[in-house]
């Protein structure tokens, strides 16, 4: 395998992502992301930060962070 030069590392502010893709009518396939920055990056981090809660309005948001997990990425959440 070939050294990859540039190391690059990935950071998503969940709410203000997920509402820029709202407003743009966008969806994001969030593992074929990370897919395809790996065929070109040596990608050292990939971070969803996300603010949870647990009330029932916010189980999707723990489902998501869930499979995002599944995926490689690293969820950081703090209670609100």
């Amino acid at each position: 395998m070939e050294k990859r030069l540039v190391r690059l590392g990935v950071f998503f502010d969940g709410p203000n992502h997920a509402e820029a893709l709202g407003r743009a009518d966008l969806s994001m396939n969030y593992p074929t992301f990370l897919v395809r920055l790996r065929r070109e990056f040596d990608l050292v981090s990939a971070r969803y930060y996300s603010g949870i809660s647990d009330s029932v309005d916010h189980a999707g948001v723990h489902e998501f962070l869930t499979v995002l997990s599944k995926y490689g990425y690293v969820p950081v959440t703090k209670q609100t």
